[in-house]
């Protein structure tokens, strides 16, 4: 199976996701590092009020320019437009040279 850190695909914006369990920002960041992300959205599991079985979540969202930008505690139907909200203006924003 061919990973996304082996595609290349000039233009194209790669997106990653990290479900941790601890330090959650030093594990999102070597996930975007070894996967050659433009951006990883992270969050911590097993947590009681939000997370995997509950109806709310928290994400923090980084990127290769050192962005961080937390979306929640929301509904994960809100959070996932947040999400998108979010992903799509910066892509605007980023500079050339990280798209590769």
């Amino acid at each position: 199976m061919i990973s996304v850190s082996d595609l290349d695909y000039p233009n194209f914006f790669r997106v990653g996701f990290a479900a941790e369990t601890t330090e959650v920002r030093k594990y999102a960041l070597d996930k975007m590092e070894r996967k050659k992300l433009h951006f990883v959205c992270a969050n911590r599991v097993f947590r009681e009020e939000v997370g995997f079985g509950s109806h709310d979540n928290t994400l923090l969202v980084l990127d290769r320019e050192g962005h961080e930008h937390t979306i929640g505690p929301c509904s994960k139907e809100n959070l996932a437009r947040n999400l998108l909200d979010y992903l799509i203006l910066r892509m605007q924003t980023l500079s050339d040279s990280t798209v590769r």
